[in-house]
């Protein structure tokens, strides 16, 4: 009876331990997920800034108003002009 007692507790333990590491690889995962798509996020909204700024001065608009509009430094903003033409 007792052999068979703990040969169910070593499964039962065995079980829990598999149980703790699935849960802690899903959190994992999902911290990475969300890493990821705050990455891409700032990434999108990088893009959409410096898009903003090239359509800027095509339409004309000076280096101050554009830097102020999108809140671009000088020199990051020479960069992406720089790039786009």
């Amino acid at each position: 009876m007792a052999i068979a007692q703990h040969q169910q507790l070593n499964a039962s333990e065995k079980m829990r331990r598999r149980m703790e590491e699935r849960e802690l690889a899903a959190i994992d995962l999902a911290i990475i997920k969300g890493a990821v798509l705050e990455k891409g996020i700032t990434i999108g909204l990088a893009r959409g800034k410096a898009e903003t700024a090239v359509k800027l001065q095509r339409l004309g608009a000076s280096r101050e108003m554009i830097m102020q509009a999108t809140g671009f430094s000088e020199e990051d903003l020479q960069e992406i002009l720089s790039n786009n033409n």
